[in-house]
């Protein structure tokens, strides 16, 4: 069962991921976006273990499709701020969501053209339980 999750939010990551990026504090768009550690494969192991296999096989009255949450990497790599921007429609979900932002392990910075770190706020659609 989460094996079948985790391909399934691998190709959702995969298709939208890398558009949905935006600085902070500023208008500049990164040469270099910010990165997971491991990469993509390795963010869709994160999330699985740290929010997919945590809520198993709960059943909701709605379904859960996607969740969007939005994030900031600073020039440290750190994630915080976390905010959910489309909600699942269940707190408990969205609340182990940013849970798990917050606490991801440190990335690789964004880089601007000049190959200074910058800070990157990323907004990372999430598909949990789809259809």
């Amino acid at each position: 069962m989460g094996h079948i999750l985790r391909k399934i939010l691998l190709l959702f990551l995969l298709t939208f991921f890398g558009i949905s990026f935006g600085q902070k504090d500023s208008l500049t768009i990164p040469a270099v976006e910010a990165q997971f550690p491991g990469g993509q494969k390795a963010l869709l192991k994160y999330l699985g273990t740290n929010v997919t296999d945590k809520l198993g096989r709960q059943n909701y009255e709605t379904p859960v499709e996607k969740v969007f949450v939005r994030f900031y990497v600073d020039i440290d790599g750190k994630t915080s701020d976390a905010k959910i921007v489309k909600t699942s429609g269940h707190p408990s979900i969205d609340e182990l969501l940013i849970e798990a932002i917050n606490a991801m392990p440190k990335w690789t910075p964004a880089e601007n053209s000049k190959g200074d770190k910058i800070g990157q706020t990323i907004t990372l659609p999430v598909s949990l339980f789809p259809k």
